[in-house]
């Protein structure tokens, strides 16, 4: 018995893929928080008020991570979700 079989390729659904790019992007923020941290509450304290910039500037980047997130969140439960808007290839771009 002979069949032809056809590969069928789906594509993800951009909403679904920017949600979990926006995750990935808040953990990792999220993580370079917990290092940052790490490094100010262990380090020298001639390196104090540099390690406290560093972990400034990660709060930062954490915070707007969490927003992007957030607002993807949002436009896909209101259905007022984009693709145009977002890079679904990786959530680096987001976070300018």
């Amino acid at each position: 018995m002979s069949s032809s079989s056809t590969e069928q390729t789906t594509q993800p659904c951009p909403a679904v893929v920017a949600e979990v790019h926006a995750y990935i992007a808040w953990l990792e923020e999220r993580e370079a928080v917990r290092d940052a941290y790490k490094r100010w509450t262990s380090g020298s304290s001639w390196g104090a008020a540099l390690a406290f910039g560093a972990y400034r500037d990660a709060l930062d980047r954490e915070e707007e991570a969490s927003c992007v997130y957030e607002t993807v969140l949002r436009e896909v439960s209101t259905g007022a979700f984009d693709a145009g808007g977002f890079d679904t290839e990786g959530p680096d771009s987001w976070l300018a």
